[in-house]
């Protein structure tokens, strides 16, 4: 008994060992980087600064009755947040943001990102330990390897996928106890928690619970000889199972999905057009040391893994006392990856049939837990290794290192030699030879865990190079944004929108800051948005992208979205200056022109035809609501057009109208630069080809438009539009909409009432993206709502004082809430019947 309990406290010991390690590695980096807590940088980059800071701090604002978790105004102009929890801020772990103050999110992202990697190793210790019975030390080692694996570090930009791969070593561990000892508990919650807490990682480990649970039942049926009756019925149990554990999560899954069939993509059938990625050889590039600044490329997949875990894995397939058919077995499972990462559908499959437009290979995670697997096999079953195993090991796996720096080239030669260099080292270690000596046992220990921690030091100092979103900058900017949007909402306490032409880090206006600071705006960027709306704002030349929505001041449309006040580092045209040099000379700018969230509008029965150009757009939005022709730009007179056929083209023109002047390319690439009288305007990135104002200019004058191509995105035709706003029709059309506005009374959460008096009956449209799940009355009673301007709400109201009540409902949330309570009790109906019957 008491050995067993010292037993017990050594394993314990260990596995809290294996976090301490992972801490003391990513310290040891965070030291030298000057990161938080060790300095005054963050791991806040990529879509962590794009997109997550600011859904942390709404989310932290809904943990205190601020905002609602299944709607919210905040969100771009609007919109069913349940998506948006379910794919992002589902882990039980965010509920630690309840205790943060907002200005300090960022500092707190960086500590669960180091949790949640510490999380990953303690998940794998208990895998390893309990399926394969190792040596602790090992069990340690490898589970480091884990935790820190080159995904892991890679996807600290996607703090929400960690979760998955915590998770994921104790989905394995419950299909092993099924397979082996028929339980289902671990399972059950395992997989439960990996699709509750992100659907989209939680679908790839639906895929992964398959493929692994057919391994375990491959790899024990070449042990002992099953029976086909017991093979079918382990098959039909798991399925159950699983389905049970998947189902169980409806409560959040259901409503999500609902949504996202309503409001997201339309499916891309190009995804099966037969297409290979890299060489078979390049697959492997990434065994050895190398910076893995993936997020755009299709290259070759992030599998770094560390040298313990390659060299055992490579002993496993070298050895001769490993049976020939677990080798092919393995052998299967890792070139099947191979070969779903390489093969473009495939790769698709696991990507949930959309085609990523970043971070290519987002299952790579899959890939490295086999390697995992294969290594803890190898000493399961060798014990300690022999030299020749590790010679012909270490000789495979520096002569694919030769062959790979020849072919392909590695960008920091050094560093990839290095991991040769720590993968002979660890090998030494692992030698029988060594181990059998009582007195060397430690010193090969050392040497493995020196090893290991340098090359995961290596691995993670490359990675975090270069972030410099700094904690004192970011929580300042925070406190002053929000301290300037609470006094905006004091004085002026109307519903409206506001939005901003710069970000914390970044020029333009690409953002979520509207669910950070509480208020609604035209920009928002996420992968769950309402696509329908995202697609008529690219329509209006706002954006170039329907996932990435940016603001960029167009003030016909600014008017029509009720964009009353706007953040600028540049000056805004018509635009009055309320609040001066907020930060760097950035201010605040009150559009008199905006309109109320409704209004009447004329003609909304019959579908809008769009056309290329967002100034016509603009057009026929204006002559929908007010039902005649509205002609508000007029165009210029081409002078000249000048290009070297490479590089550049340049457009003299002569301007017919006062006024502000506009102008869009049809054909804007990314990398593209515009400069107007030879003075830089813009630039384009990969989502921001939008409409850009040019300037305020007099009738009759010259304006020399230049455009700069990117790099290799020269085009013989960029599909010029320019455009002066008539600011005398503009400001008829505009007075003529206000008329007939729509008066705001309250807005709270997933609720809008509003009031509207009027002599005959008249239909309205409300700049409230269309969605289902509305409920709304009209002086108490019931009424039907539909799509109107392709993307907003309409309404026919009734003559007279009509008072507007709207309260929005998800959608599948009642049924998924039953669904839920049905899987979880058939589960434990099934299990205690079971357990009864054993």
């Amino acid at each position: 008994m008491f050995m067993f309990k010292l037993k017990k406290n050594k394993e314990f010991l260990y596995g809290i060992g294996s976090m301490g390690i992972v801490l003391l590695i990513l310290g040891m980096v965070f030291w030298k980087q000057g990161i938080y807590p060790l300095g005054d940088k963050t791991l806040i980059y990529n879509d962590m600064q794009y997109q997550y800071l600011d859904f942390f701090m709404w989310f932290r604002g809904v943990l205190h009755g601020e905002d609602s978790a299944s709607y919210s105004f905040f969100m771009g102009q609007g919109g069913n947040t349940v998506s948006l929890v379910a794919y992002y801020l589902a882990s039980p772990l965010n509920l630690l943001c309840y205790f943060v103050k907002e200005e300090y999110m960022a500092e707190f992202l960086t500590l669960l990102i180091v949790l949640k990697l510490m999380l990953c190793s303690m998940t794998t210790y208990i895998y390893l330990n309990r399926r394969f019975e190792l040596k602790m030390f090992y069990s340690c080692i490898i589970s480091v390897s884990y935790g820190l694996m080159g995904y892991n570090i890679l996807q600290c930009s996607n703090i929400m996928w960690l979760d998955g791969v915590l998770i994921l070593p104790l989905v394995a561990l419950g299909i092993y106890e099924y397979t082996y000892k028929r339980k289902t508990g671990l399972y059950y919650i395992a997989l439960f928690y990996a699709v509750f807490t992100n659907w989209y990682i939680g679908y790839m480990l639906c895929l992964f619970a398959v493929l692994y649970f057919l391994f375990e039942l491959i790899y024990s049926g070449l042990k002992t000889r099953i029976k086909i009756k017991e093979v079918i019925k382990s098959i039909f149990g798991f399925a159950f199972v699983s389905i049970l554990a998947v189902g169980s999560t409806s409560v959040l899954f259901l409503p999500q999905t609902l949504h996202m069939m309503n409001d997201g993509e339309a499916f891309d059938w190009s995804i099966f057009t037969p297409k290979f990625g890299f060489s078979v050889l390049e697959g492997f590039k990434d065994f050895f040391l190398e910076p893995d600044k993936l997020t755009w490329s299709e290259g070759y997949p992030p599998i770094y893994i560390g040298s313990f875990v390659l060299v055992s894995a490579t002993v496993f397939f070298v050895s001769k006392k490993i049976e020939v058919k677990k080798k092919y077995v393995a052998a299967a499972y890792l070139g099947g990856f191979m070969l779903i990462f390489n093969f473009r559908p495939l790769n698709y499959m696991f990507t949930l049939f959309k085609i990523p437009s970043s971070h290519t290979y987002r299952y790579a995670f899959i890939f490295s837990f086999f390697m995992v697997v294969i290594a803890a096999l190898c000493l399961q079953e060798l014990g300690e290794l022999n030299g020749k195993e590790v010679r012909n090991a270490l000789l495979m796996i520096i002569g694919i290192l030769l062959l790979l720096d020849v072919t392909k080239g590695y960008s920091i030669r050094e560093k990839a030699y290095l991991s040769a260099v720590l993968a002979v080292i660890t090998g030494v270690g692992l030698l029988e030879k060594v181990r059998k000596k009582q007195k060397f046992i430690f010193l090969a220990n050392a040497l493995i865990l020196v090893c290991t921690m340098t090359e995961f030091y290596q691995k993670a100092d490359m990675e975090f190079e270069g972030h410099n979103i700094y904690a004192s900058s970011c929580s300042e900017y925070n406190k002053i944004m929000q301290e300037s949007v609470d006094i905006l909402k004091q004085q002026d306490n109307d519903y409206y929108r506001i939005d901003k032409t710069f970000t914390r880090q970044l020029t333009g206006g690409c953002n979520n800051e509207g669910m950070a600071f509480g208020y609604s705006s035209i920009s928002n960027y996420s992968s769950t948005n309402n696509v329908k709306i995202a697609e008529l704002l690219k329509k209006c030349g706002y954006t170039g992208d329907t996932t990435l929505v940016t603001y960029s001041p167009i003030l016909a449309i600014d008017a029509l979205m009720g964009v009353k006040y706007i953040y600028s580092d540049k000056s805004i045209t018509e635009g009055e200056r309320i609040q001066e040099n907020l930060m760097d000379g950035r201010n605040l700018y009150k559009n008199p022109y905006a309109l109320s969230v409704g209004y009447r509008a004329e003609n909304l029965e019959s579908d809008i035809v769009w056309e290329e150009s967002p100034l016509r757009n603009h057009e026929i939005l204006y002559e929908k609501i007010l039902g005649k022709p509205v002609s508000l730009y007029v165009l210029p007179e081409t002078l000249s057009e000048q290009t070297d056929g490479s590089s550049y083209t340049q457009w003299e023109i002569k301007v017919k109208k006062t006024g502000p002047l506009y102008v869009y390319f049809e054909n804007g690439q990314e990398g593209m630069e515009i400069y107007v009288n030879d003075q830089y305007v813009s630039g384009n990135t990969w989502y921001n080809n939008q409409v850009e104002y040019l300037g305020t200019y007099q009738k009759d004058d010259t304006v020399m438009i230049k455009v700069m191509a990117g790099s290799g995105q020269y085009q013989k035709e960029y599909g010029i539009t320019a455009g002066t706003l008539d600011m005398g029709v503009f400001k008829s059309a505009i007075e003529d909409i206000k008329l007939d506005q729509l008066k705001v009374k309250t807005v709270r959460k997933e609720n809008i009432v509003l009031e509207k008096s009027s002599g005959e009956a008249e239909t309205a449209v409300l700049t409230i993206p269309y969605e289902k799940g509305w409920n709304i009355k009209v002086n108490g009673e019931k009424i039907e709502y539909f799509k109107a301007l392709d993307s907003f709400i309409g309404l026919n109201l009734p003559s007279g004082l009509c008072e507007i009540e709207m309260e929005y409902e998800v959608p599948g949330k009642i049924e998924g809430i039953l669904l839920s309570i049905s899987c979880l009790t058939v589960y434990l109906f099934f299990r205690r019947k079971r357990k009864c019957y054993q």
